[in-house]
């Protein structure tokens, strides 16, 4: 929605990301309603009551009818399972539910996201992803699942949002497709949340089988999942273990210097020893951030 004046918008959950994406809303004159399943402990109700002062409605104690009924759209908590049944309720009254990532990809304007995903390694990748952009004097906040919601980075109209997403978010995004996305790695994890395994691979394919052909997608060829997913998006490959002395383009390991090819040309970053974060998976996600670094085409 370009315009969201008198558009009513209810956020299911009393989270950061729900406390951001109400605040948010609201500054474009949504009519917003909060609504938490739980009673509020002291501490969530001292928030409840600075965003009632900012004329923002909250309710607590379950996800009332109205909650569901009057919104012309509904943000949701990722933790909120899509087998819950106030979820159900929405979809059974034909309302759209996305999660404030998915918003922020509509709302990004001239900002660019690079989405970060993965098991294991999406904060360490993300934060050495953000330090590097910022350290080219571009603007690239860490935000998302890293601890920091999406739509307060947003606001300042960065150059990139460095956003760590998980299958939880990614389930709730239906259009995210990130400039560049990076696939860390696949291991089975909140399989029950998902409904089988086969449902968590479907949710981390999710934003790259949304990207364009010109948008790019970091895989590890590490991991056996990844490595074999091809995206219509072109691919940008990364390995530890895997041979890639004759990959066209991508970042490996070439006797323990950190090296990535890209336009006919290969560079030398630097020595695994010069690290200063150790292991095997910290070399993936070094790997994985300087390939952002050099789709991007930074010094």
């Amino acid at each position: 929605m370009s315009n969201w004046a008198g558009k009513k918008v209810t956020i299911l959950g009393l989270g950061r990301s729900g406390v951001s994406s109400a605040m948010y809303l609201k500054q474009r004159g949504a009519q917003v309603l909060i609504s938490e399943k739980s009673a509020l402990d002291a501490g969530k109700e001292a928030e409840a009551g600075k965003l009632r002062k900012q004329g923002i409605e909250v309710e607590s104690g379950e996800h009332s009818e109205k909650a569901i009924k009057s919104a012309d759209l509904i943000i949701i908590s990722p933790g909120i399972p899509p087998s819950s049944e106030v979820v159900q309720r929405a979809h059974a009254q034909g309302k759209e539910v996305i999660c404030d990532i998915e918003l922020a990809y509509r709302e990004r304007g001239k900002t660019q996201i690079i989405g970060i995903t993965g098991t294991n390694g999406k904060s360490t990748t993300c934060a050495l992803t953000s330090y590097i952009l910022e350290h080219c004097d571009l603007t690239a906040p860490a935000c998302g699942n890293f601890g920091i919601p999406i739509l307060s980075q947003l606001e300042s109209n960065p150059d990139y949002l460095v956003a760590e997403v998980s299958s939880y978010q990614l389930h709730y995004c239906p259009a995210f497709a990130p400039i560049i996305g990076v696939w860390l790695n696949l291991t089975p994890d909140h399989i029950e949340w998902h409904g089988g395994i086969a449902g968590y691979i479907a949710d981390k394919k999710k934003m790259f089988l949304n990207q364009r052909e010109d948008q790019y997608a970091v895989l590890n060829q590490d991991d056996e999942v990844v490595a074999e997913f091809k995206p219509p998006s072109e691919i940008f490959p990364f390995a530890v273990h895997h041979d890639m002395e004759s990959a066209v383009q991508g970042a490996f390991l070439s006797e323990d210097f950190l090296c990535y090819r890209i336009d006919g040309a290969t560079k030398v970053l630097c020595g695994r020893d010069e690290l200063k974060i150790i292991g095997d998976h910290n070399v993936e996600n070094a790997l994985a951030a300087l390939s952002v670094a050099a789709l991007l085409h930074l010094d």
